[in-house]
């Protein structure tokens, strides 16, 4: 429970994470080390979503035990900040230095507009007091409800306040932007991304970058690697 194997990605963020988690010259911890994301000898172990491990991806506790943490044994538990069926990471990693790392993949401009889907009361309940307690630690404006049309943005920065500011984690999360993916029609540039990611903040209500320094924005061109096979594949 909270383990989903995935099908070899065919497009978007999906085979593109696939294919730079996979592949033996770590093209993405090079990316994060030269924007110094990570420090220059800093590196890192790929835990999701691998191909000897069905491309899985992770949710709830199995993405904390999947990172080698215990919530159980944290000051504030998962269960106890937020209900099941939370988000599913694109991708997870440790570094050598011991920061985790939490990826969230767009390849296109709609992957960025989402709601909470909760029907639960108690569940909503939770969701909206997380997602208010990581707002107010962003400094942004208590008017704007974080659960509509951002709420997948939202919710992946409630738990990055949950690991760091919560629990003493040395959590990172990552927003990797795919650029010239033509097969999904997504932005053309990392300045074109730019100004996407700027719309997202202002709907939130934030007016500074929030949590400056542990939520980094990655842009990979996708016509700049070579062309590889779908590592997987036969």
């Amino acid at each position: 429970m909270g383990r989903h194997p995935q099908q070899p990605g065919t497009k978007g963020s999906q085979l593109h994470l696939q294919r730079l988690v996979n592949d033996p010259a770590d093209p993405l911890g090079r990316m994060l080390r030269e924007r110094q994301v990570l420090a220059p000898h800093e590196t890192v172990t790929w835990l999701s979503p691998l191909a000897s491990d069905d491309f899985a991806e992770y949710r709830d506790e199995a993405f904390i035990a999947r990172l080698g943490l215990h919530s159980a044994r944290m000051d504030v538990p998962l269960a106890k900040f937020w209900p099941a069926h939370g988000p599913q990471w694109d991708a997870l990693a440790q570094t050598s230095r011991r920061r985790f790392l939490l990826i969230e993949g767009k390849s296109h401009r709609s992957e960025l507009v989402s709601h909470c889907a909760a029907r639960n009361a108690r569940s909503l309940t939770k969701i909206r007091r997380a997602l208010q307690q990581a707002q107010a630690f962003c400094h942004g404006d208590s008017a704007t409800d974080w659960s509509l049309r951002h709420y997948q943005v939202a919710n992946r920065l409630a738990h990055l306040y949950w690991l760091r500011q919560l629990n003493g984690i040395d959590a990172h999360l990552v927003f990797a932007y795919f650029v010239n993916d033509a097969a999904m029609r997504g932005p053309t540039s990392a300045e074109a991304w730019q100004v996407e990611i700027a719309r997202v903040h202002s709907r939130l209500g934030l007016t500074d970058d929030p949590m400056p320094g542990f939520v980094h924005h990655l842009f990979v061109d996708v016509t700049s690697a070579p062309d590889r096979q779908h590592p997987g594949a036969q």
